[in-house]
């Protein structure tokens, strides 16, 4: 039995490892023949279309339902509300979770925007950690980064954020992230790669992840949060429902300059979050405990 992933994004892009290439690996092991694929192929068993915002994939997904095939629409982020090209992303969403045979989604939340907005019921797989585990450094003076992609909402949180102390950016340095680095006096920015986020891992203590109060940062998933704890960061980080139960790891607060206070008046404490966070998260959501719940779900 053959399954395809379906998406139009760059296989190395984060949110397509944790959703599709980290649990493709596990069932590969397990003997299952996985493939993902940019467009629609016919000779599948299985499809699970995600990150992607191909309007042709709805005919596609379409095809495969009425050809009896099993048609699973992974849905990471809440475009329900989205107006990108004027509405042709969010209607796009709306008739893939019409069409699926089943939804998929990392976070409760997203689960709830699901039923709320398609009447549609959704499976909740969490996302993986994927980076190797680092032993946490010094906190003796703040040496903040952030990592991720500069756009849309994360662009207006870290402008929000205002955060005071030097920060490393690991980011793609477009034109926007340059004209933000440009209008601060404190922000340096690193091109955006596995290697380099590992990298800076190794040369900052504390990760910062802001956010805006936004319906769609609202259903975002934990990954942000695992890869630092995992990197060796003290996390500080805006209160998301999906990092609530971290919450004993890490410092949550909208004002990120607050929790990086906090986390520096008692450095001791802030390094043992760290650890128990990574014990907590080693297991629980190791490539191979998530593989095994997508295999479960796709296969049995």
């Amino acid at each position: 039995m053959r399954l395809d992933y379906v998406t139009s994004l760059q296989t190395d892009m984060p949110s397509v490892r944790y959703r599709m290439s980290v649990p493709a690996e596990h069932m590969r092991v397990n003997g299952y023949d996985i493939r993902i694929h940019p467009v629609f192929d016919a000779d599948a068993d299985i499809y699970v279309f995600s990150k992607h915002r191909n309007t042709m994939d709805a005919l596609f997904a379409k095809t495969a339902a009425d050809a009896g095939k099993r048609v699973v629409f992974d849905m990471c982020d809440n475009h329900f509300e989205s107006i990108v090209q004027d509405g042709i992303v969010r209607d796009h969403y709306f008739r893939m979770c019409e069409t699926a045979t089943d939804i998929t989604c990392p976070t409760p939340m997203m689960r709830s925007a699901i039923k709320y907005y398609t009447g549609r019921e959704a499976t909740v797989i969490d996302d993986p950690w994927e980076m190797p585990e680092l032993e946490p450094g010094e906190l003796d003076v703040p040496r903040v980064m952030w990592f991720g992609f500069y756009t849309g909402l994360n662009m207006i949180a870290l402008e929000e954020a205002d955060i005071q102390h030097p920060i490393e950016l690991v980011t793609k340095p477009d034109d926007d992230v340059l004209g933000f680095a440009e209008s601060k006096d404190n922000v340096t920015i690193t091109p955006y790669s596995t290697e380099a986020m590992l990298s800076a891992f190794g040369r900052n203590n504390i990760a910062a992840i802001p956010s805006v109060h936004d319906s769609r940062c609202l259903t975002k998933s934990h990954n942000r949060l695992l890869e630092a704890l995992r990197g060796g960061m003290v996390v500080c980080a805006a209160p998301l429902p999906s990092y609530e139960k971290f919450a004993d790891f890490c410092y949550l607060d909208w004002d990120i300059n607050a929790a990086i206070e906090k986390a520096m008046a008692e450095p001791d404490v802030a390094i043992q979050k760290v650890r128990d966070g990574q014990d907590y998260i080693r297991d629980r959501y190791s490539p191979e405990r998530i593989g095994e719940k997508w295999q479960n779900f796709l296969f049995h």
